[in-house]
């Protein structure tokens, strides 16, 4: 069965007329080249839209202008298929595989999605929460007493501290989903460029050790 994906990405040219060409893992065209969906933020920023991924396909997007590759993003199937349970590539040797479901404005690659200006408040159903499964219990630290953070940088940025950097609030601690949400205020992403900034969830744990939860990309949009 088809499925759907958003795919947010930045080249340094605005105002390109594009086309998307999947290609599987080993660098194979599938099917033809897709020149509809796409929004162009301005600044160089690019949003796809695509309705129609083939079930189970894994593999990439290339993005072009005028047949020259401007840019490509991997396509994985967990990333969208099924995301109620959403496997992160990245754990220690031996250890389960922690999966993370982010519940916020978010595009379905995962990427969070903020538009400058807005207030995101727990109250409006708008906070940034993000659940993170460990089916085993064992493969992230106790979140009890431990201070979490959404840090954020924008493009080539990354650890200067030039970005948002939250404190919000361990909702659930222990057990196999664990579960962080940070409010924002208008005030706060007011500050924020447009742009593809990274980010960060952080918690400084009980013990004074420094644990990164997970990482991605946060999309700025304009608020036009």
């Amino acid at each position: 069965m088809p499925y759907t994906l958003d795919t947010a990405f930045a080249i340094p040219e605005a105002g390109l007329t594009l086309s998307a060409q999947l290609v599987n893992s080993t660098g194979v065209n599938v099917g033809s080249e897709v020149t509809t969906g796409f929004t162009d933020f301005g600044l160089g920023y690019y949003l796809w839209h695509y309705a129609a991924f083939p079930d189970g396909h894994r593999g990439a997007v290339k993005f072009s202008a005028g047949g020259v590759l401007k840019a490509i993003a991997a396509i994985n199937p967990e990333e969208a298929e099924n995301t109620d349970a959403k496997t992160s590539s990245r754990a220690a040797a031996g250890a389960s595989i922690p999966a993370v479901t982010i519940v916020s404005p978010v595009l379905t690659s995962g990427s969070v999605q903020l538009v400058r200006g807005d207030d995101y408040a727990n109250a409006d159903g708008r906070a940034l929460t993000f659940n993170i499964s460990d089916p085993s219990g064992a493969g992230i630290p106790s979140l009890t007493g431990a201070t979490v953070r959404f840090k954020t940088a924008p493009p080539g940025m990354s650890g200067t501290g030039t970005g948002l950097n939250v404190t919000g609030t361990v909702v659930t601690a222990t057990g196999t989903t664990r579960t962080v949400r940070f409010e924002l205020t208008s005030a706060q992403t007011v500050s924020l460029p447009p742009a593809a900034h990274s980010f960060d969830v952080e918690a400084t744990l009980s013990t004074a050790r420094v644990i990164t939860l997970l990482q991605g990309q946060c999309i700025v949009l304009p608020d036009t």
